[in-house]
């Protein structure tokens, strides 16, 4: 037979009859530490599938959170290499990697230059990140001199706070998001420390700030006349208009009229709460959701008309896209049992001045949809936005048509979506943010949960899609033996804090599965491409033993991977192709 008369289509010809792996491959980012308390947060990614969020330290015999950063392949900046599969620690003004102080840090937004925005702690005894100042990470070193500081020398990070003023223990900071460099400017927002006088017994509350690198100065976001502070949580560039501000979305707080509604949860059978969350039996709101458009004029969201408008509600916004949709949560009464007056449900707004909708989630007792929230929503037309299932516990993800009514909800334990038990998870339960994808990928998701049945430790996740040519490990045109080869060097279980590509069916392990899947996908990637074009002779007489019954005897077990493995290390290796012809009787192609 000759080998030429066989060639077209090869591809379509070999895919494996085996079940579709999940959607998305868990990479999870883990301390390094034996402590049984120690935990990671995933907060942040940007469109590079860098992300940050904080790991636990172990610093002077205590456990610390610190803000990380960890990127998916190895970077280059200024000659300096971040590399991929450890958590890089972000450093304090004056600290070295050698002496590390105790103070807490996070990071919570990064953008595509690799700039991160979160917070420092003020020190170790008040109350961790939530009594601290804004903090930039920024991994250059051409900035002024007046307030960066060098950090851990081998990563020449820098660092720029903005608590006001940054020497007053009684002031506090916090940022939560950033825009991308834009020539030599940047935005940072979030919210800082703001004494009321009202009758309540804690009279503090926020006031959001957006801080601009041009002038190097915060401005204080308008609360509006009712209300007594604010907060800032996200910013996104101005994209539908000419203008060259941002939009900001948050909420006003009126610290002064506290509304409290109990809400009992429930978990439903078979699922898991967490030992770390609120038991949320009493809650105290006093929230607005509210945008700020550029000249920072205060705007207010509506909320659902789902919600009794003789019920105190409170709404909040959370996450904005660039095309200016916005999630956020809310609550106030949308049925009426007794028992559930009060319910915090995840909203989305298809623009800001908008209605929102309530998202989706499954049924809960009494018909009543469960609780949760968003937390962030990406720059897609169709964009994804991800939050919580606050009575199901779960890290979850909602898909939207803006142009349709179409809303759909995705539990990312879902095994369709993710392989969390084969990857030894208890359970995802809070996802954080997700971009629009690396590479024109699906989005990356992060967040965190659990991979031990007491509740801890917590384990941050990135996850990872799964596409149809990850089998080309090798990065040269189509799959074939040099992807075979990079698969027998990844053999045995995953390393966390690495993204393990050959991972193919998404169960943390590269074994046999991940092997016939790789065989499945022998041939060309692209579509458009000749199915073995320009690939070896070996390759492509691999290729026609797997379409003339190779695939076929694998997946029957007529012949076992072991023999097909022992037979293709003989050398040279073409005479291995020809072995497996004759272990299957089969005619070898000329």
């Amino acid at each position: 037979m000759a080998l030429a008369c066989l060639l077209p289509g090869l591809r379509d010809m070999t895919r494996s009859a085996q079940a579709d792996p999940p959607m998305y491959r868990i990479v999870p980012l883990e301390p390094d530490s034996t402590d049984i308390l120690a935990q990671c947060r995933v907060l942040g990614i940007n469109n590079k599938g860098q992300v940050t969020g904080f790991v636990h330290l172990e610093i002077d015999s205590q456990l610390v959170p610190r803000a990380f950063l960890w990127v998916p392949h190895e970077v280059t900046i200024d000659s300096v290499v971040y590399p991929t599969g450890v958590l890089i620690i972000l450093l304090h003004p004056g600290e070295s990697i050698e002496e590390l102080d105790p103070r807490p840090s996070v990071g919570r937004a990064i953008n595509e230059d690799m700039q991160i925005a979160g917070a420092v702690a003020i020190d170790d005894t008040l109350g961790g990140i939530d009594v601290g100042l804004a903090f930039l990470w920024i991994p250059e070193e051409a900035l002024p001199e007046d307030g960066t500081h060098d950090l851990w020398p081998a990563r020449q990070m820098t660092v720029l706070p903005h608590g006001l003023p940054d020497n007053d223990a009684g002031i506090w900071s916090d940022a939560w998001d950033l825009t991308e460099m834009t020539g030599d400017e940047i935005r940072v927002v979030g919210g800082r420390r703001h004494v009321v006088e009202c009758s309540q017994s804690e009279p503090e509350t926020t006031i959001g700030f957006a801080w601009d690198s041009a002038v190097r100065a915060s401005t204080s976001l308008p609360t509006g006349s009712s209300a007594r502070g604010s907060m800032a949580m996200s910013i996104a560039p101005t994209a539908l208009t000419s203008s060259s501000q941002d939009r900001i979305v948050g909420y006003v707080d009126n610290r002064c009229e506290v509304f409290t509604c109990g809400i009992p949860l429930e978990s439903p059978v078979g699922r898991d709460t967490d030992p770390s969350d609120p038991p949320w039996t009493d809650l105290s709101v006093s929230f607005r959701s509210a945008w700020w458009e550029p000249t920072w004029t205060l705007r207010t969201m509506d909320v659902p008309e789902a919600f009794d408008p003789q019920e105190n509600l409170w709404t909040t916004g959370r996450g904005i896209s660039d095309l200016l949709m916005a999630t956020g949560a809310g609550t106030g009464s949308v049925t009426d049992p007794e028992e559930l007056s009060c319910l915090i449900l995840p909203l989305y707004w298809p623009t800001l001045t908008a209605m929102p909708v309530i998202l989706p989630t499954p049924l809960n007792i009494h018909d009543v949809p469960n609780q949760g929230y968003g937390n962030a929503i990406n720059d897609l037309s169709e964009p994804s936005v991800v939050g919580k299932d606050m009575t199901g516990n779960a890290a979850v993800l909602w898909e939207i048509d803006p142009f349709g009514p179409s809303l759909t909800y995705l539990d990312l334990n879902d095994p369709e979506f993710t392989n969390t038990s084969a990857c030894d998870w208890i359970q995802l339960i809070e996802a954080f943010d997700v971009n629009s994808g690396v590479d024109e990928s699906l989005p990356w998701i992060v967040g965190y949960g659990r991979r031990d049945a007491s509740g801890l430790p917590q384990r941050g996740f990135v996850l990872v899609p799964i596409a149809p040519c990850d089998a080309d490990l090798d990065g040269t045109p189509g799959v074939g033996f040099g992807d075979y080869q990079v698969l027998l060097g990844r053999w045995g279980d995953c390393p966390a804090n690495t993204i393990c590509w050959a991972d193919l069916d998404g169960d943390c392990t590269v074994g046999n599965a991940d092997l016939i899947e790789l065989l499945g996908m022998w041939g060309a990637c692209d579509e458009e491409e000749s199915a073995l074009s320009g690939m070896p002779v070996e390759d492509a007489l691999m290729g026609l033993w797997l379409t003339l019954g190779g695939m076929q005897a694998i997946e029957s077990e007529s012949i076992h991977m072991d023999r097909v493995m022992e037979l293709l290390a003989t050398e040279p290796l073409i005479d291995g192709v020809i072995a497996l012809f004759n272990e299957l009787s089969m005619e070898v192609p000329e």
